[in-house]
C-alpha cells in the first residue's frame, strides 16, 4: 500500500484538506444550481484557511480539486469559479487543464464544455 502525499503549502494536512472540502462544497452548490461563483465569494465559504481571492495558495488548492474531480469523470469542478470583472475562469484553470492533458483549443469553448460537464455531473446528485 502506498500513500499519496498532497502538497499543503505550509498548512497542516488536516487544515488543508478541510479547506479543500469547504471549497468543494461551495462549488458543488453552484454546480447543482447551474451557476458560477466568484473567487471573492468562494473564499468567504472557506473557514479552515483564510484566503485572499488572489492568493496563489488558493489557486493551488483549486488546481488539486480540479484534478481530483476530473480524474473521477465529473469534469473540472473549478469551472464554476470565475472572476467578478468578466465572469471568466482565471488563467490557472487552463494551466491545470493542460497539465491534465485535456485538449483546450478555443479557451471559451473548452470552459463552456467543462462547465456543462460539471453541471451534468451534479444535477443528478
Amino acid at each position: 500500500m502506498f500513500r499519496v502525499t498532497v502538497k499543503t503549502y505550509g498548512y497542516p494536512s488536516r487544515q488543508w484538506l478541510l479547506a479543500k472540502e469547504e471549497a468543494r462544497k461551495a462549488m458543488i452548490i453552484a454546480a447543482k444550481n447551474e451557476s458560477t461563483i466568484y473567487y471573492s465569494d468562494l473564499v468567504k465559504d472557506i473557514f479552515a484557511i483564510r484566503f485572499d481571492p488572489h492568493d496563489f495558495k488558493l489557486f493551488h488548492l483549486l488546481g488539486q480539486i480540479s484534478t481530483e474531480e476530473s480524474v473521477k469523470g465529473r469534469g473540472m469542478l473549478t469551472a464554476v469559479v470565475v472572476r467578478q470583472d468578466d465572469g471568466q475562469p482565471g488563467l490557472g484553470f487552463f494551466v491545470v487543464a493542460r497539465n491534465l492533458g485535456l485538449g483546450i483549443g478555443n479557451q471559451d469553448e473548452f470552459w463552456i464544455s467543462e462547465l456543462r460537464k460539471v453541471f451534468n455531473a451534479w444535477e443528478k446528485r
